[in-house]
């Protein structure tokens, strides 16, 4: 079954937009890509409107493949294997779950409206509860950790060395990538706007064919 990838870029992100979406159109297999632009005066209200645009995206699109996919990833294959047919959800990193890769089977028999509803409505109960001093505790992996949690034999566990690598420091690439260079399809770069050349030299040094159609500048 064809899939389509959706994604929401903040104001920090829009140089993603050109930077990394092209590693999706010439590697992801996708037949689809939206990316949505956010208008969020602050980080938080950014998150909350990424989770409406993807429940609007998700409950239009019951009965289809999509993955959410961070804006800030790089795509170095075919990523329709991350689906998994006899799972709702398949996501990287468990128990520590990161959504920032994360695919929903929505041809899967599951009460989507209703999950995704009450999922929605526990980002927005952890918005209005947020801890102003930790940025990354307003995300919505406050919300969703623990809903996946619950449905967990409903959750594919990927690996997060093929599916979301994201490590942060530049030794960590240089240390993990070489011998990955057949594993890895995702490398997430979580720079909140800031991509060091380094990484994405390294990255294309690495898998020159699949970012051929990337300028590390």
């Amino acid at each position: 079954m064809p899939f389509s990838i959706i994604s929401t870029a903040s104001p920090d992100y829009i140089s993603a937009v050109e930077r990394f979406v092209p590693t999706w159109q010439a590697n992801s297999g996708a037949d689809r890509i939206d990316v949505f632009r956010l208008d969020g005066d602050d980080w938080a209200r950014c998150i909350v409107q990424r989770n409406e645009i993807l429940h609007e995206q998700l409950t239009a699109r019951i009965g289809q493949k999509v993955l959410a996919l961070d804006v800030d990833c790089l795509v170095l294959r075919d990523l329709s294997a991350g689906f998994s047919p006899d799972h709702a959800i398949s996501v990287a990193r468990w128990p520590e779950v990161q959504m920032g890769v994360c695919f929903f089977n929505l041809a899967f028999d599951f009460p989507w409206r209703e999950w995704l509803d009450e999922t929605l409505a526990a980002v927005k109960r952890a918005y209005l509860s947020r801890d102003a001093t930790h940025v990354n505790r307003q995300c919505d992996t406050l919300a969703w950790r623990p809903r996946l949690h619950a449905i967990w034999r409903s959750v594919c566990q990927l690996g997060e060395w093929e599916w979301n690598y994201s490590c942060k420091e530049l030794y960590q690439w240089e240390r993990d990538l070489p011998p990955l260079q057949t594993v890895t399809r995702v490398l997430h770069l979580k720079g909140h706007g800031k991509w060091p050349a380094q990484k994405l030299s390294l990255a294309k040094r690495l898998w020159p064919e699949a970012l051929a159609c990337l300028d590390t500048g």
